[in-house]
């Protein structure tokens, strides 16, 4: 009977045991492992039958061990096959392709057998070109061939099961309206379909396809792939910058998929033999586009630009576009000085021969000052982004949307200056547009949010910071799902947030989800991932797992060498951490050495006055203390103490910890009289920072504890 019921809910024979006992058995499970759905399926049949009890608990223990919860509810699960049945049924395996982003991946099921190409689609992780499941792309798309009551039936089943975010059903409607009918061909576009091979990420599946429609817009300027449908474009007058949800279907392949992934020379090569295919002979580089899709771990691919040079000079504005889309890949990768150097020819390139206000131009200085910043070179960024900003302004106007991205460019150059006042000021007031122009929940509105708490945070202001964040997570995960980029930002600040209030807990518990999604995502040595991982040394570092905060804080440091350099502001940042750790672990002379490289690389790099350079000397001088130099730490902490209140106010938190600090180490001096006059004048304001409830508080002013000044690394 069990089996009788799962076959019928699944759409699927299920093997029937015979006489042989446990044999039989295996090969039963061996069958339903193949399918997570069917395997849950099954345990959900055995618990109707036995009931609630200890039979129907153990299973679902050990199912639970093996494979994550389902998508679906039985419900929804039950309601779909339901709705699905005896449908008029399109291309099954093409629209299979369509919904989902594993390029290369062969469908299994029987096209058809509808139920067992669902259950197949409920597996698949969200698409990271829009956050949306493959399974409701699926279903909205298969409902447009169908009579008027049943479609409706099934839109709303998919409203239902990707929830109310406007923007997410605005996307599923443009994806809807991308296969109806034929229309008006406005230009072509290569689309090239990238994923990494399962077992070998060294090799890659690859497609290509000649698409014509309206083209989905240009590569973004920062890696964030946001998609923007359609129906909202009117509201960021199309601008180019923004890309919308593409309007067309798979297009003819160039390059057709297939169950061969090749490794990263012959996938240049088929990229090169694409772009000179004889279907693009004769049509004008300026009416053709390239667009990468690049799920999970990304790759540099340099685009073969022989056949737009045969016929263009090198200084054509559609060549440089090519070399700018090129600089885009790159600096997804994190391959800043490839992208630098790239980027910045092409931006010099477009100035002169089209004009510093040429809409190209513009872009490609964007890049270029994302390039700057990735590579720590914060005050070049601050003054390309501050002439890009008065040019976009000029030419667009203060509200468009172009100049509002380039307004918030410009506050993360303050913020990495450390001038957290003006970096708040900037987001404040693009946040505050961006409500006016697109709305409460575009995603670029909540770019915005996102921004402004980030400054907040580093101004001290924990607490408003940490709850503006929660509400901007809780809306990126309704719009863009939970592993879109701009998601895992908003989460890794919010990590931050909640270790500065004193929440450890959860703050550890977020930036291990981050860590691990980035890690998924990007490979353990892209910029984004180390940044997580220096975000989690600090959470398990203060939740007293030093060994493990130890081993990862040295892996990412090496890693951060290696990468960027020893004297990159980050790299000095992943050594003021873990100077943190080793003097917590009893390692005082290497912890020393860290601690005074940081100090001092930051003092040449940012200057002696920049926050990032104060936390160092701060952590310096904790170390000299507890080295039993406290006649050094004592004068350290001083000047330390001056320039704080000077750069950061004298009620920033960490203004008072490195009071609090330097309290301990005057009475250790025995200097009594100066310990008490300020401690009287720190710790009514510590406990006002901080909040009564404070981790941090308990601990002020003993010898037993020092306040710690950690640096944090942001995203560029």
């Amino acid at each position: 009977m069990c089996i009788q019921f799962s076959a019928e809910e699944i759409g699927e024979a299920i093997f029937r045991p015979g006489e042989n006992g446990d044999a039989d058995l295996l090969e039963l499970v061996d069958q339903l492992l193949s399918c997570d759905v069917a395997m849950w399926v099954f345990t959900d049949t055995i618990a109707d039958i036995y009931g609630p009890g200890e039979i129907a608990d153990c299973v679902r223990a050990a199912v639970s061990q093996h494979l994550a919860k389902p998508l679906l509810s039985r419900e929804q699960r039950r309601e779909l096959h339901q709705l699905c049945h005896n449908l008029a049924i399109l291309d099954i395996q093409q629209l299979f392709a369509m919904s989902i982003d594993h390029v290369g991946h062969t469908m299994q099921s029987d096209p058809s057998n509808l139920r067992a190409v669902l259950n197949e689609l409920e597996q698949f992780p969200d698409r990271a070109r829009d956050g949306l499941p493959p399974i409701a792309v699926f279903v909205a798309i298969l409902a447009d061939a169908q009579p008027a009551e049943v479609r409706e039936r099934l839109r709303a089943w998919v409203a239902e099961l990707v929830g109310p975010g406007m923007l997410r059903m605005a996307v599923l409607d443009g994806i809807r309206s991308s296969q109806q009918g034929p229309r008006e061909t406005r230009g072509k576009y290569c689309a090239i379909h990238l994923d990494p091979d399962d077992i070998d990420p060294s090799l890659w599946y690859l497609s290509v396809y000649l698409q014509e429609g309206q083209h989905p817009g240009e590569a973004p300027t920062v890696p964030d792939e946001i998609p923007y449908p359609r129906e909202l474009r009117a509201r960021i007058d199309e601008a180019p910058d923004f890309p919308p949800q593409a309007e067309t279907g798979p297009g003819e392949p160039l390059v057709a998929p297939d169950d061969v992934p090749y490794p990263e020379e012959q996938v240049r090569a088929r990229i090169g033999d694409a772009l000179n295919s004889p279907l693009l002979a004769g049509i004008s580089p300026s009416q053709i586009r390239i667009e990468f899709f690049l799920p999970n771990i990304l790759i540099s691919l340099p685009v073969d630009l022989r056949h737009w040079q045969q016929n263009f000079p090198e200084d054509d504005q559609a060549t440089l576009v090519l070399v700018r889309h090129r600089a885009t890949i790159l600096r997804a990768l994190g391959l800043d000085s490839e992208a630098m150097a790239a980027s910045e020819e092409c931006h010099s390139k477009l100035r002169t021969v089209y004009g510093d206000d040429d809409e190209e131009a513009l872009s490609a200085g964007n890049l270029v000052g994302g390039a700057y910043r990735g590579l720590g070179r914060f005050h070049d960024a601050l003054e390309l982004d501050r002439d890009l900003y008065d040019r976009h302004v000029r030419v667009f106007g203060a509200e468009h949307p172009r100049t509002l991205m380039s307004q918030n460019n410009l506050a993360l150059d303050h913020f990495l200056m450390g001038e957290y006042g003006k970096a708040a000021e900037l987001d404040e007031a693009a946040l505050q547009a961006r409500r006016r122009v697109l709305g409460d929940e575009n995603p670029f509105t909540l770019q915005s949010e996102d921004g402004y708490a980030r400054d907040l945070c580093e101004a001290g202001n924990y607490r408003e910071a940490r709850n503006r964040l929660e509400n901007t997570l809780n809306r990126y995960e309704m719009i863009l799902g939970r592993i879109h980029p701009s998601t895992l930002r908003a989460t890794k600040q919010l990590a931050i947030a909640c270790r500065k209030a004193g929440d450890y807990g959860q703050a550890l518990r977020l930036s291990e989800e981050t860590y691990a999604a980035y890690q998924s995502r990007l490979g353990r040595s892209h910029p984004d991932t180390l940044s997580a991982a220096g975000n989690l040394v600090n959470d398990l570092r203060i939740t007293g797992n030093l060994a493990a905060a130890a081993a990862l804080a040295d892996e990412t440091l090496e890693q951060y060498r290696q990468l960027i350099g020893p004297e990159h502001p980050f790299t000095l940042s992943a050594e003021n951490n873990y100077a943190i750790v080793l003097r917590k672990a009893g390692r005082l002379d290497q912890a020393t050495r860290l601690s005074e490289h940081s100090f001092t690389g930051f003092g040449t790099t940012l200057g002696r006055a920049h926050p990032y350079t104060l936390s160092a000397a701060t952590t310096h001088a904790n170390n000299l203390s507890a080295a039993g130099d406290r006649a050094a730490a004592t004068v350290l902490l001083e000047a330390t103490y001056v320039s704080f209140k000077q750069v950061l106010g004298p009620l920033h938190p960490y203004t008072l910890s490195c009071a609090v600090n330097l309290v301990q180490d005057l009475r250790a001096t025995g200097l009594e009289e100066d310990a008490a006059r300020l401690a009287e004048a720190t710790m009514d304001r510590y406990v006002e920072a901080l909040g009564p409830g404070h981790p941090e508080v308990a601990t002020a002013g003993t010898l037993a504890a020092r306040s710690e000044c950690s640096t944090d690394a942001p995203y560029t």
